[in-house]
């Protein structure tokens, strides 16, 4: 998958959010790309969250990091949110 208009040192592994297929209300996964969609915030803001404990850690699939749609609706104090 090629970038277009950014070198890899210019995007520093930051994921841009994007609204998830599924409802909040169905069981299944969350990446990183959805939580900053539904949360409204920044990539960096969402890791400061983790690393301050405010927010619930990750669970891990290889290499790739996700919450549960629960996890996620909990945290953020939603219910019944379809995206």
């Amino acid at each position: 998958m090629q970038h277009q208009g950014k070198s890899k040192r210019e995007r520093r592994g930051h994921v841009l959010p994007q609204a998830p297929l599924i409802s909040l209300d169905q069981p299944g996964r969350l990446l990183t790309r959805h939580v900053l969609a539904l949360s409204g915030w920044s990539h960096s803001k969402l890791y400061k969250k983790l690393k301050e404990a405010s927010f619930p850690a990750p669970e891990k699939d290889g290499r790739v990091n996700y919450w549960t749609t629960d996890t996620v609706r909990a945290a953020l104090g939603l219910s019944g949110v379809t995206p």
